[in-house]
């Protein structure tokens, strides 16, 4: 008596019957319910900020509802905070799992600052700066600006570059500023130690607590 076929693997939001309807939402209908456009769809997903949608086919996908939500806490956290793409997912994370995110973004608030407008790309990042591609980069690679998003630089870093560049007029070079962004990293490995320790055995929020009365210190100090 021959073995029975074992039966195929279950994709997400499909079932094994080949006439049950997959469920989800197409492209098309996440768009509109979310307000945005494909672009920014698949570029949240390339983050690993949105799950993978499941696909059923070479050229179907079908996305969990649940994206409609993490989509709009993330413009609505890009809209308010100075976020780093790597805390929107944090941010996410702690969501999902049912915590209160309002003092983990009020923390990266308190840390990060307030966005106050989009992002620079590096060509008006230089109109605005007076600085060169080559200089910027420059600056980059020795961490005299570290832009909190890959490729955008924010009013703080458009303030700082302006500055870098009146030095640079005066006569100073890179390597005269370079001490500063080693002393920060000496501040902040020590400063971590610290928090590490203080926060031991305790809870989400009372980490999240315990971490901006530190930063409060450590920026009064």
């Amino acid at each position: 008596m021959p073995s029975p076929k074992p039966h195929p693997p279950t994709l997400p939001g499909r079932t094994n019957d080949s006439d049950s309807p997959v469920s989800g939402l197409k492209m098309k209908d996440l768009t509109r319910a979310a307000g945005v456009t494909k672009a920014t769809v698949l570029h949240y997903l390339s983050l690993g900020l949105l799950p993978q949608p499941a696909r059923p086919g070479p050229n179907t996908a079908y996305y969990d509802p649940i994206c409609v939500k993490k989509i709009q806490i993330i413009k609505q956290l890009q809209a308010r905070y100075r976020l780093p793409l790597a805390s929107l997912k944090a941010a996410l994370d702690h969501e999902e799992k049912g915590r209160n995110i309002s003092s983990f973004v009020e923390l990266q608030a308190l840390v990060f600052g307030r966005e106050e407008a989009p992002g620079l790309n590096l060509d008006r990042f230089c109109a605005e700066t007076g600085l060169t591609a080559e200089q910027v980069n420059a600056c980059l690679k020795e961490n005299l600006l570290v832009p909190s998003e890959d490729g955008l630089f924010d009013g703080q870093d458009v303030t700082l570059g302006r500055i870098i560049g009146a030095g640079l007029q005066m006569g100073l070079g890179r390597e005269d500023l370079d001490y500063y962004p080693r002393l920060a990293g000496q501040m902040v490995e020590k400063e971590m130690a610290l928090r590490n320790r203080m926060i031991r055995n305790k809870s989400f929020d009372e980490a999240v607590a315990v971490t901006m009365d530190l930063t409060n210190l450590a920026r009064f100090l």
